[in-house]
């Protein structure tokens, strides 16, 4: 009996031998693995947005932040626990029908489409649900957040460069991050 796939390499599948091994080693489905770096936090301007980010406990905007992200994998998926200094920001992470990624944060169900190019990972929203009690229901496009994220190897072999933004048809940008990540020295 075959071992099971990480949950990247199964959703990318053929196109997993693309990607960069830098990014192919965030990915590797490790029980449990932490990387720490630094990122740049924007928000969007507007009051709603800055309420929205906050309703979904979104990080606070700021240059040069520490961040830590554990990612710990099990075989319903992956728990994603990123640290943005002393702000803790936990999703999880699944396989999706149509070999899509799907994240839960809080009661939304948002589902991704993974493109590997030039051995870069991105990662594009293909739709997003509201889950509340077992029951679920789309969100319309026009509503819908508009997430994409990209991944990609450092060219001098010391992380990854991490890149996420949002924005909303009818609030405008609602944050961005970006920064550098390298997996952290496993402590004996």
């Amino acid at each position: 009996m075959s071992a099971r796939k990480p949950l990247y390499q199964r959703i990318i599948a053929h196109d997993w031998v693309k990607l960069d091994p830098q990014v192919q080693e965030l990915h590797l489905g490790a029980s449990k693995a932490t990387w720490t770096g630094r990122f740049t936090v924007e928000h969007g301007k507007s009051l709603l947005s800055r309420l929205t980010l906050r309703l979904f406990g979104l990080p606070p905007a700021g240059a040069d932040i520490p961040v830590r992200l554990t990612v710990t994998s099990s075989d319903s998926g992956e728990t994603w626990e990123r640290h943005f200094a002393d702000k803790r920001f936990t999703t999880r992470q699944y396989e999706n029908p149509g070999r899509l990624l799907g994240e839960a944060i809080g009661v939304l169900r948002i589902s991704y489409r993974l493109l590997v190019a030039d051995g870069r990972l991105s990662h594009h929203r293909r739709d997003v649900r509201i889950q509340l009690k077992g029951l679920s229901a789309p969100v319309p496009g026009w509503l819908a957040p508009q997430i994409r994220g990209e991944e990609r190897g450092l060219e001098d072999g010391t992380g990854i460069w991490v890149s996420v933004s949002a924005s909303h048809r009818l609030l405008g940008e609602l944050i961005t991050y970006q920064g550098k990540i390298s997996k952290a020295a496993v402590r004996g």
